[in-house]
């Protein structure tokens, strides 16, 4: 993971990715382009209390979650797939992106806190 200012690898690698057609690539872009601070964050099931609390410390400390197809502001989303509990998690500013990680080290990768110097516990 780079520490470029203008996001994560992730995030480039996704907006870089062929999604199938030009309206998928658009939607893709619309629906990342103010969240560049996109980590892989292990939360379990969309339904399961892990989730639960995560939107919540989220919530709280950054409001509502966005939802950029809605025309929904905010300063956090999580993408809209969950694959064997690893959910994508955009951040607006790189600062939120570091408190997340230092709150719930063991939900981020390890590579993902060294790339970003955040203790992990």
């Amino acid at each position: 993971m780079s520490k470029a200012e203008n996001g994560t690898d992730l995030h480039r690698r996704v907006l870089a990715h062929d999604h199938g057609s030009e309206s998928r690539n658009e939607l893709v872009r619309r629906v990342w382009a103010d969240h560049p601070w996109v980590i892989d964050v292990q939360t379990d099931s969309p339904g399961c209390d892990k989730y639960r609390e995560m939107c919540e410390w989220l919530h709280d400390r950054f409001g509502r979650q966005a939802s950029p197809i809605h025309s929904i502001p905010g300063e956090w989303q999580f993408g809209g797939a969950t694959i064997d509990g690893w959910t994508w998690l955009g951040f607006a500013e790189k600062a939120d992106m570091l408190a997340f990680i230092e709150a719930w080290p063991k939900s981020v990768p390890q590579e993902t806190r060294l790339a970003w110097a955040v203790p992990n516990d």
